[in-house]
This record gives structure tokens, sequence and C-alpha cells, in this order.
């Protein structure tokens, strides 16, 4: 009986497969982007508390010092409010050498002064431009005892959520752009930049030199990711591209669900 009732109903067993299929699409996630190459990942869904975990294994803890928590991207971020930032101290992983890839999600509440986005000292940084300094998004690596020439971008709309990367390859093949730089996964500037990033041997801070705004998954990576990489991260998030559920999967299989259900 209850054989025969499952044959008479095929749209069922199908529709039970395919929500079964999801189920474990969802739950084997692959990751687009290799997680070992992130030497720190701050994805700030914490959503409280007085530390960012960092998601890469390495356990680079963000400590927070006076930022807030706020709404993100993606889940939780958080708030900046000129005199706030996160620091994380200071080790050898986080030293970057021949290549580098950083990137964070910024919502800017205005841009009346320079806004640093990622920093190590006298390694790499990651900022926003006022429009008395160009009004540009910029990314520097301290290469060859110099901070010049940088990377630029046009300057970030206030009040809307927009993906800011960089990538250094001091060897890069056939190419002599060594420092780029990515605004919402496209390639917007780049510079030539040989010789290694100086190990400079500071602490990596976040969101600090007055910086107002929201800033969300924040990640640094020990290679110079593709183009194409950086386009499926500002498309996806990190969480997705590195390998982790989506935010909120179960009410993307209860949307999943009920389409089968029609």
């Amino acid at each position: 009986m209850g054989r025969s009732s499952m044959v008479d109903r095929p749209d069922r067993c199908m529709s039970l497969a395919a929500v079964g299929w999801l189920t474990l699409a969802v739950a084997t996630a692959r990751a687009a982007v290799d997680p070992e190459a992130a030497v720190g990942v701050w994805l700030m869904d914490e959503d409280g508390g007085h530390t960012a975990t960092d998601s890469s294994g390495r356990d680079f803890e963000g400590v927070l010092h006076g930022a807030e928590w706020a709404a993100g991207k993606f889940g939780s971020a958080l708030k900046f409010d000129g005199v706030s930032w996160v620091s994380i101290p200071d080790h050898p992983d986080l030293e970057v050498g021949d290549q580098l890839s950083m990137m964070a999600w910024l919502f800017v509440e205005d841009i009346g002064d320079w806004r640093q986005l990622i920093s190590k000292h006298e390694e790499y940084l990651l900022r926003i431009d006022p429009p008395g300094g160009g009004n540009t998004m910029s990314a520097f690596v301290h290469a060859a005892g110099g901070w010049e020439p940088r990377a630029s971008a046009n300057g970030s709309n206030t009040e809307e959520w927009t993906h800011f990367a960089a990538t250094y390859d001091r060897e890069a093949a056939g190419d002599t752009d060594h420092l780029k730089v990515y605004v919402n996964g496209s390639l917007a500037g780049k510079s030539m930049r040989p010789g290694d990033i100086s190990a400079g041997g500071g602490v990596v801070e976040i969101g600090r030199w007055g910086s107002t705004g929201i800033i969300d998954e924040v990640a640094i990576f020990n290679v110079a990711l593709e183009e194409a990489d950086i386009a499926d991260i500002a498309e996806n998030g990190l969480h997705v591209e590195l390998g982790g559920l989506p935010v909120n999967p179960t009410g993307r299989l209860a949307i999943a669900w009920a389409a089968l259900k029609h």
C-alpha cells in the first residue's frame, strides 16, 4: 500500500529528492577561493561582544576599541564613529611578502577626511581619500623602502555598500602592474610597484584614522587573487566563496521547497 502510493505520486518523489539534493549542496558547499591562502578573515557576524573572530582558522582575533555592532552587508558588521577601531596583534603570518590581497565591504557616511579600512604598519594600507586628497580609494604597499606609487580608483559613494579590494604581485608574469585595485569586483586602477613588501612588525588595524561608517567582511590573503575570484567574493560574500554556509541557509531551503511544491 505504502509502496504503491509512492509510485502514484512521482511528483512528490522528485520533490523530496530535489530537496534532499539541495540540503546536501548547502551542507557541502565548496570553496571557490582556496581557504588556505587566507591569513585573516573577519566576517564580523558575532553581532555582540568585544572581539571579532578570525574565520581563517589562524585565530588572529580582532579586539574592538569602541566599535559597535550594526547590520552589515552580510549578517552583522562593525560601525565606526571616527575614534573607534579594531586591532589584530602582529604575527609573522600577517607579514605578507611576494603577494597580497586585502578587501572589505564599506558603507561610508562621509568622506570629509582620510578613512583607513585596513592597515599594517610599514607594510600595506587600504584607505579612502577625501575630496581634498583626490576623492579616491587607494591601496599602498611599503615596497622597496617607500609607499608610492599607489593604485587608486574613483571615490566611494556615501550611504551605499561598496566592495573594495587590492592585490599585489611582486613578480606578476607578463604584467608590469604589480598593484591593482578593484571596486565591486571590477578592476578599477593599477600601478607599477616592484620590490618586496617590508616587514614592519606592527599590528593590523581596521577602521582607524577617523573612519566613520560601517565595515564588513574584512580579509587578507597571502596570494594575489584573480579578478574573477574577487568578482565572485563581491557577488556572493566571503562566507560563501571560502566554503561556508550562506547566510540563513534554512530560509533558502524553505524558498526552494515552496518553489518545488508549485
